[in-house]
């Protein structure tokens, strides 16, 4: 290898040495003229025949000579320069940079290419820091030389110092040489990179750093930290491992290690962006957002590619009021997305390429917007050549902080946080209570079994994804009643499906098949169902997602429905979840379509696991979601509140309700392989359209994974989970990401918190589908349950097709999983999918019914002997007759519970309309206040438990709802 002549680059202007390099030979010299010169060994012989016996490769031959020409001139830089050369190509590279070294750097032909040579060689020997010294003094002397910067970047990228690599890169970029991989890894500098096609480098071993960072970025988090903690016990780290180590403990929240790294900050760590990021999520963690805003500018005054810093900061300066830089970071870091989709993307269309040159130009990162557009084979517009072309105006000095002048900002008071008190560690004891929850569905007539329409082990791709259920009391009687949707057939367009069926509850005794009577049993290929009351009629009815046309079963009150066709949607949209809520605020609901893929080729696709056979959402075309709203004459049409442009997604799972309490009912939506949805409802001028929605998941922090990633996502349980007033999310991801769990926090800021909650081993090898929160023994702190299943059946991992389905018990210190009897529905993998919420024997535990692809639906009795409860049924009269969005608050002596009213429900399904409070020891309800969508507060004293209350929106007493006889068998039955 040789740093100097061996690359082609033309910025690199220093003028070529008198000696020529090793590996290319001289052509104008033959093997006889080599023979003349060196006929006479024991003649001295000049400078141009050793130098022709060197590039021969007879170095043996030419070190005598060159002995002798340094016997007289010891100083001579051509003779040592050869004679460096031959001791190298002879095995003594320590002897080859000692006479490099001779060779003063300032000699006008051979000081940089000594330095260069020497540089290699180092690198070769191991030797990294004196290597990245010659390098240094190279750039020093001259910073246009290419090879140089390369070599530099590619050293500090092996150790982790990707921060340092910054300007050589961008050399690279600037001069137009950079390859196109060199071209990846500028994307974002906080994520690792490894020069793989660095054009004649060595191949370097990988720091401990680099490979710290690797791990992290291949989503294990543990290791990296383990990894992190081992590189802070060294003697003296480094400022980029100290850097690394701050970000890694801040985002995984161990604030006993992060104050002690705190006390132990190396010399130059004010350099890294990574130190900055960190103490500015300490900060912003603990409510003080004028010094995150403040660390999080300098994070990207050092590195611009860093979205993380530059979200972070959008977040804090959105709680301290100032929307206006909020939105500009905001708008930043969403450049800054647009070009990592891009630049990560398997294939690149012209039109992608196109809006990559015109973005990065905007970022004013013109050398990568050039170099791509010279690299990229496709013709791109004139005017975007220009732009890209063109240095940008001088930009104001706080251009790159997004308007943040950082002397108005105050700096991190490092005293105050190591006189934090550290946060205990979290003890997970074993939960007494001995929960019992059995299938009881055969037992009491529950007969469902959904129908994919093919072989299990030989599914198709939109037979993968199962059908949904609604726990919804359609007939009044007060007993919630079943609706599953059906699959079936290979005609997208339901003509060839099995009906969906309808299972009414008799007084908790059992459940019959009321389908044909009720004329229920529409046709379809069923996916989510949900149950909404849109004529306000108090007879609940139900909307049927399909692939394919969906469809509206309005319930006619007399034990029967009526189908009527929702809208006009292309008729090969796959609709995945469907939700209903008032989202506009005139008290009637709106339908939330959750769409997941327009693409004729999901009918083809055989999901196997196989090679070329795995059904990624990716391979096929996403789809818009909807809403809609009934007009005046009772028919459906499109409506538009968003704010902001809805992009078409993979969407899965759906969540209608007040998520941060402001204003209407906002929307959750679970995307797969993108990050998620919030639209969050804002108050708008338009005196017709009270609110707008406007996509905040990102900002609020709840988009994508713990490491910035997008994942797999699909289900979605709500609850105040950590029970500090706020309502938190739980989302199932498929296998290799575990769950997420955001726990809301002050301004609506969320945090991705299941490492420290006991939600990582337990779910990282699962493909969790449909999830609820539920207090499966009443003690006053929330359960998670999740139906999990692959999609594969043969994958060559040797991973399982069928999984168990999980219960995690909720607890002031985090979940645990739940071990089930042996035997047990729980212990049986299955090929899990939807997931619901019901009491359907109205004993105030909470029962759920699941779906799979493979077994019959299980109806999952809870016979859990465990704390007090409270169950409330809304009625609202001004709000939306379903109450969807209210808040409830019941007090103790013991202690504070908030629920919520929600529709969507996760993936899928639609839960009983009820809200369940474990009160553990509790004996009596101080005081029950409920918060109305409408704005009007209800407040109830002095409540016995272990009741279930009907509350009426301005009524100003509660009504007991006692359990009813079983009703009598009428005809229709």
């Amino acid at each position: 290898m040789c740093l100097c002549g061996c690359d082609s680059s033309p910025p690199a202007s220093v003028p070529p040495p008198s000696v020529p390099p090793a590996k290319i030979p001289q052509a104008n010299k033959s093997e006889s003229d080599l023979a003349t010169v060196t006929q006479d060994r024991g003649t001295p012989q000049s400078i141009e025949a050793a130098t022709a016996l060197v590039n021969a490769a007879r170095f043996g031959d030419a070190e005598p000579i060159l002995r002798h020409l340094l016997l007289q001139s010891p100083d001579d830089p051509p003779a040592l320069f050869l004679m460096a050369r031959c001791k190298a190509a002879m095995g003594d590279l320590p002897g080859a940079v000692s006479m490099l070294e001779q060779i003063p750097p300032t000699h006008p032909e051979a000081g940089l290419p000594a330095l260069g040579m020497a540089a290699d060689w180092l690198m070769e020997l191991g030797h990294f820091t004196e290597a990245e010294r010659k390098l240094r003094a190279i750039l020093n002397h001259q910073d246009r030389f290419v090879i140089a910067h390369r070599r530099l970047a590619q050293l500090l990228n092996s150790q982790g110092r990707r921060a340092e690599a910054i300007p050589h890169m961008r050399a690279l970029a600037r001069f137009q040489v950079a390859t196109p991989s060199e071209l990846y890894g500028m994307n974002a500098f906080s994520d690792p990179f490894i020069h793989s096609d660095s054009l004649g480098a060595v191949e370097l071993p990988l720091s401990d750093l680099c490979l710290a960072k690797l791990e992290w970025f291949e989503g294990h988090l543990q290791e990296s930290k383990a990894m992190v903690l081992e590189l802070l016990g060294k003697p003296s780290p480094s400022a980029a491992e100290a850097a690394f180590a701050g970000r890694v403990l801040a985002l995984l929240q161990d604030d006993d290690s992060f104050v002690s790294w705190i006390g132990q900050l190396p010399l130059g760590i004010e350099q890294e962006p990574e130190y900055w990021f960190a103490v500015g999520d300490w900060y912003q963690r603990r409510g003080q957002h004028d010094i995150a805003v403040r660390c999080f500018a300098e994070a990207v005054q050092l590195d611009d590619t860093d979205r993380f810093s530059f979200r972070a900061m959008a977040r804090s300066l959105d709680a301290l009021g100032r929307s206006d830089l909020s939105k500009s970071a905001n708008d930043r870091a969403e450049l800054l997305e647009e070009v990592n989709y891009i630049i990560t993307g398997i294939e690149r269309t012209p039109l992608q390429m196109q809006r990559l040159v015109t973005v990065l130009a905007e970022l004013g990162r013109t050398g990568e917007a050039r170099r791509w557009l010279q690299l990229s084979s496709e013709s791109v517009d004139e005017s975007v050549l220009l732009a890209c072309l063109t240095e940008p105006n001088e930009r104001a000095s706080n251009w790159l902080t997004c308007g943040v002048d950082t002397e108005d900002w105050p700096l991190p008071d490092f005293a105050s946080i190591q006189r934090s008190a550290p946060v205990p560690p979290i003890h997970r004891t074993p939960v007494e209570t001995l929960v019992a929850i059995e299938d009881i569905a055969h037992e009491v007539g529950l007969d469902f079994q959904y129908q994919p329409g093919g072989d299990v082990e030989q599914l198709r791709m939109f037979q993968i994804t199962g059908a949904g259920v609604a726990a919804t009391d359609f007939d009044r009687d007060g007993w919630p009643d079943l609706y599953f949707g059906q699959g079936g057939g290979d005609d997208l367009g339901g003509a060839d499906s099995l009906p969906n069926q309808l299972f009414r509850n008799m007084g908790g005794d059992h459940f019959t098949n009321v389908t044909l009577p009720s004329d229920a049993g529409a046709i379809g290929y069923a996916q989510g169902v949900a149950a909404g009351d849109f004529n306000q009629d108090g007879f609940m009815d139900l909307v049927v997602a399909n692939i394919g046309p969906n469809f509206l079963l309005r319930n006619n009150g007399d034990g029967t429905f009526s189908r009527q066709p929702l809208g006009e949607s292309d008729p090969g949209t796959w609709t995945a979840s469907v939700a209903c809520g008032d989202l506009d605020g005139d008290a009637v609901p709106e339908i939330v379509l959750v769409n997941y893929i327009n693409d004729p080729g999901i009918h083809d696709m055989t999901c196997s696991g196989l090679e070329g056979t795995s059904c990624s959402p990716q391979q096929f075309q996403p789809a818009v979601s909807e809403i809609l709203r009934c007009d005046d004459d009772g028919k459906w049409q499109p409506w538009t509140p968003f704010a902001n442009a809805c992009h078409p997604t993979y969407g899965l799972g759906v969540l209608i309700t007040n998520i941060d309490e402001e204003a209407g009912n906002d929307l959750y939506i679970a995307n797969d392989t993108e990050p998620n949805s919030l639209w969050l409802s804002r108050f708008s001028t338009n005196v017709e359209q009270p609110y707008l929605l406007t996509e905040s998941a990102q900002l609020n922090g709840c988009a994508v994974g713990l490491r910035g990633n997008a994942e797999g996502s699909m289900g979605i349980a709500s609850a105040d989970f950590d029970r500090n007033g706020r309502l938190d999310l739980h989302v199932t991801n498929f296998a290799a990401e575990p769950s997420a769990l955001y726990l809301q926090h002050d301004h609506g800021i969320f945090r991705n918190q299941y490492l420290n909650q006991g939600l990582d081993l337990a779910t990282y090898s699962n493909v969790g589908w449909g999830t609820q929160a539920c207090d499966v023994d009443n003690d006053g702190w929330t359960d998670v349950a999740m139906m999990n299943g692959h999609l594969y059946p043969s994958l060559p991992d040797g991973s399982a097709y069928r999984m168990r389905a999980q219960l995690f018990r909720g607890g002031p210190a985090g979940f645990q999983p739940w071990q089930p009897p042996l035997g047990s529905f729980w212990e049986t993998p299955r090929l899990g999918r939807a997931l619901a919420k019901i009491d359907w024997n109205r004993d105030g535990r909470e029962d759920l019914v699941s779906v799979h692809l493979d077994t019959p639906a299980a109806l999952l009795q809870n016979n859990t002997t465990g704390g007090n409860w409270l169950q409330l049924n809304l009625v609202a009269t001004a709000s939306e007759r379903n109450a969807i969005g209210t808040k409830a608050r019941a007090m103790t002596a013991d202690g504070v519970w908030t629920q919520w009213m929600t529709s969507g429900d996760g993936y899928q399904c639609s839960n009983e309309s009820l809200l369940n409070f474990g009160i553990g020891d509790a004996v009596n309800i101080v005081e029950l206040l409920i918060h109305w969508p409408s704005g009007t507060t209800s407040s109830y004293t002095d409540l016995p438990v272990n009741r279930r209350y009907l509350a009426i929106e301005n009524e100003p007493e509660l009504f007991i709802e006692n359990k009813t006889q079983p009703p009598r068998q009428t005809s229709q039955e």
